[in-house]
């Protein structure tokens, strides 16, 4: 990006922009910028609303500006969006990134609003080239990014980086023969630094319901799931990293009692982690010991076990102009031989076939051969039918495709929601 238009676009930072209304006539119309727009968007409807000086475009082929926005999670519990600009009509401007961020107690209204001055403030370069800067007017914002709000503020930060969340919920729903019931809390703490992050999260789900049948006996239920993690993440450079999992569980429909597991990784990533808002190809190692204690003696007539398990994984992830895809593929055992084991796959992908034209597919399988926990015995037809307990099996699949046509106008800047 020419330097010039990097310092204009950090020149803005502190400004909002607002813009003269501007009639077009029918032979002008051209005049004016027509952008593309897809990703992670936040209320576009919003965004339309607020953007009137440009035409919105439902075919990538005929914009002038091509937008891709791309959402990660920060350290501190807000998003950072970051904003792709492309142009080949415009290719003395070039491509440029910009990034906005928001807090973990931002209200929507808020999120919003600095996603939209965001984006407007990336399109000054290409309003200006297409001839309509005139229009534009710069005003002061009434108030400057404090160190609270600040992402990159050196100011105090009496929390350290840490972050902690607390969640509790419950619900219930009946009719004449059944009911039920369900509790659901967690806790969770994390630290986020450029060199490492660290999170500790405890989840607890109770489910619980009554059945009453025709002859009038009742049957009762109850699903209990506890879950607790701690992990531990190093960068070792722009690709490498390393880390250390630890974990504790409790799963009635597993037939866990209690379940302890410790894990050590090694991952690398292809490409740098700093582009991985736009794409990642990583590969995954984990390995280490894990103690099961059984609520029933098993298949294999254990009460108590000890496991080596590891496990080796695939991931890649792409957003770009023609689409979106996401895959993975992994395979894990149990030490030392191969006999229990599993591997599973999926890809999600939306891609753009031909102006109007979008498919979207979701595939995913897996073999399953280390249903070491299943309890010995038959299982009944109750717990069958009311899902309490996981059933044998050696494989599962799923899969999704559809697809999306559309033609006629390209202009889509009217906003209705009446009704």
């Amino acid at each position: 990006m020419p330097r010039a238009v990097a310092l204009t676009i950090f020149c803005l930072a502190s400004f909002s922009l607002t813009f003269t209304p501007v009639t077009f006539a029918q032979d002008t119309l051209t005049s004016r910028l027509k952008i593309f727009l897809e990703g992670y968007i936040v209320d576009n409807n919003y965004i339309r609303n607020n953007t009137h000086f440009v035409d919105f475009v439902n075919d990538s082929r005929v914009c002038d500006v091509h937008i891709i926005v791309s959402r990660r999670n920060t350290g501190g519990g807000g998003s950072q969006f970051t904003f792709d600009y492309s142009s080949p009509a415009m290719p003395q401007i070039g491509a440029m990134k910009l990034t906005c961020y928001t807090m973990s107690y931002d209200t929507q209204d808020i999120i919003r609003e600095k996603f939209t001055q965001t984006l407007q403030s990336g399109l000054l370069p290409y309003i200006n080239e297409k001839g309509g800067a005139q229009n534009v007017r710069i005003e002061a914002s009434d108030s400057t990014l404090s160190d609270e709000t600040d992402p990159n503020s050196n100011g105090q930060d009496p929390w350290r980086k840490w972050v902690i969340n607390i969640n509790a919920s419950g619900g219930f729903n009946g009719e004449e023969q059944r009911k039920n019931n369900n509790i659901e809390l967690s806790f969770g703490t994390r630290k986020v630094t450029e060199a490492w992050k660290f999170s500790a999260e405890y989840d607890y789900e109770r489910w619980a319901g009554r059945v009453t049948r025709s002859n009038g006996t009742v049957t009762h239920t109850l699903r209990v799931e506890q879950d607790a993690d701690v992990e531990w993440v190093y960068s070792l450079g722009p690709r490498w990293s390393t880390g250390l999992f630890l974990n504790g569980s409790e799963s009635s429909y597993d037939n866990i009692d209690m379940a302890l597991g410790a894990q050590a990784a090694l991952q690398y990533n292809f490409f740098p982690w700093k582009e991985s808002d736009r794409r990642r190809f990583t590969v995954s190692y984990y390995i280490g010991p894990k103690f099961n204690q059984y609520a029933e003696t098993t298949i294999l007539g254990k009460s108590k076990q000890w496991l080596w398990e590891e496990t080796l994984g695939l991931n890649y992830e792409r957003t770009e102009k023609w689409g979106e895809v996401y895959s993975w593929l992994n395979a894990g055992h149990y030490l030392p031989d191969f006999e229990y084991y599993y591997y599973r796959a999926g890809i999600n992908l939306y891609l753009r076939v031909a102006k109007g034209l979008s498919l979207s597919l979701n595939l995913q399988a897996q073999s399953i051969h280390n249903q070491v926990y299943l309890p010995e015995g038959d299982i009944s037809d109750d717990d069958i039918l009311l899902n309490n307990r996981r059933l044998p099996t050696s494989f599962e699949y799923s899969g999704r495709i559809g697809f999306r046509f559309q033609f006629g106008s390209i202009f889509n800047n009217v906003v209705n929601e009446r009704l």
